[in-house]
């Protein structure tokens, strides 16, 4: 008998930020999540469920230069309820094909890519496959959600940034290889959306100092 071939699948990790937007914008799904669009801290009370409720009813997701499909699969009230759940984004590929008379037909398919959400408050990761012929990029797969969350989540008053997770061990790993080659380094530091990380920061910061 010969064994089957097991599937090897590269994921990169990122995380979610959810967090209340500027302005006042009012929509009739706040109702729907218990929200005052007009308080902040409602808001910022819901942000996790919001986002979460969003992607999963989505149904299209948008690419820039081509159409892009999602669909949300082990769809169970348990994966809903632990905030963990898998969603296939496809991007649409065309080809021309001959049929049996040899004339050439173009036809439309979705190869696709999974994306793997923990949406649980104190995680908030997204793990993207990472497979070239579908996206030529895992960053693309996370400005399609991205931009595809923040359009449902702008009436609410809420807004979500989805950046890949900083590698420590490979930033010095390339540092010792290349150690007179960087001049500078600059850090970019969103407010952290995480309770475990909020309150460890003035800790952090001491220690820089």
């Amino acid at each position: 008998n010969m064994s089957a071939k097991r599937a090897i699948f590269h994921f990169f990790t990122y995380t979610i930020h959810a967090r209340p937007s500027p302005g006042l914008l009012l929509s009739s799904d706040a109702a729907r999540f218990g929200i005052d669009a007009s308080k902040p801290a409602s808001v910022l009370a819901k942000k996790n469920e919001v986002f979460q409720e969003l992607i999963w009813d989505s149904a299209q997701f948008f690419h820039p230069k081509r159409k892009s499909t999602g669909k949300v699969i082990l769809k169970t009230n348990q994966t809903r309820k632990d905030g963990r759940f898998l969603l296939k984004i496809g991007c649409e590929k065309r080809a021309n094909l001959p049929d049996k008379n040899l004339d050439d037909h173009e036809l439309s398919f979705f190869p696709y890519v999974y994306a793997c959400f923990d949406n649980r408050p104190a995680n908030q990761i997204l793990a993207i496959q990472h497979d070239a012929s579908v996206f030529s990029d895992p960053k693309v797969v996370a400005k399609i959600i991205q931009e595809n969350a923040n359009s449902k989540l702008a009436p609410l008053n809420l807004e979500c940034s989805i950046l890949q997770q900083f590698d420590e061990n490979e930033f010095w790993k390339f540092a010792a290889k290349h150690p007179k080659s960087i001049h500078r380094l600059q850090f970019l530091l969103m407010a952290p959306n995480l309770p475990r990380i909020r309150q460890s920061i003035p800790e952090a910061f001491s220690e820089i100092q």
